[in-house]
């Protein structure tokens, strides 16, 4: 999962690239002036540039987040691939979680930058009302990097929301199938100690004890590889 969260991290990098290259029109226009809420052609102003800006970085900034999407899908196709051996009760589960990840996380960032760019957002709009100068301007860069954050940590939080969601479902499957061994290997533990009984009252040959004790051996070594795997 590294290489993903690699590409996701680089995916990032890109938006905000991409938004500090389109940036510098809206940070001279508010940058030397303030802006004052109360008025209406400040308003107009504002919300004209404001969505300009938005509409300059909107479609490379949905190719971006599409391919992190992309990125998504694989990673569920990868774990698909490797759960359907061991838990082919999961790949339905997984395939309806990828879908719900996908519509969910389309936009999702994007979004969040779009809306918080602007007047509409508190902390935003009271550095639009601070006296023009370059305090305003440094705080402006200092807007935009707070936003761009925050809209990545609405992406990240959720794939990791997901993540957690398919890790309950195979803790949940995995604790349901160590507890069946577990019953099992205490049946044939139970069994065992009747045929060593039997076995030294002369009743039964050493073969079909051995030959009796190879499933529990095969129980053990299943619940083995299964708090193995869980460990990891």
């Amino acid at each position: 999962m590294g290489k993903f969260w690699d590409k996701i991290v680089d995916a990032y990098y890109t938006i905000k690239w991409k938004i500090e290259d389109a940036w510098d029109d809206v940070k001279n226009f508010f940058g030397n002036k303030k802006y004052n809420d109360d008025s209406l052609d400040d308003q107009v102003d504002a919300d004209k540039h404001l969505e300009t800006f938005r509409n300059r970085i909107e479609e490379e900034l949905n190719g971006i987040e599409e391919d992190c999407i992309c990125e998504v899908d694989d990673l569920f196709s990868d774990l698909i691939e490797k759960t359907q051996e061991s838990f082919p009760d999961m790949v339905e589960i997984i395939e309806n979680i990828r879908e719900e990840a996908k519509d969910d996380l389309r936009g999702i960032g994007i979004q969040y930058v779009k809306e918080h760019l602007s007047k509409n957002d508190i902390e935003f709009r009271n550095v639009l009302e601070m006296l023009p100068g370059s305090e305003k301007i440094a705080k402006l860069d200092s807007e935009r990097d707070r936003i761009i954050n925050e809209g990545k940590e609405q992406f990240y939080s959720r794939i990791i929301d997901y993540a957690k969601k398919i890790k309950d479902e195979l803790d949940l499957r995995l604790s349901k199938r160590i507890r069946g061994q577990k019953r099992l290997l205490e049946e044939k533990e139970l069994k065992y100690e009747e045929l060593k009984k039997a076995m030294q009252k002369g009743d039964l040959d050493k073969s079909k004890i051995m030959n009796e004790c190879i499933p529990i051996m095969e129980v053990s070594k299943c619940i083995l590889e299964c708090i193995e795997n869980e460990a990891v």
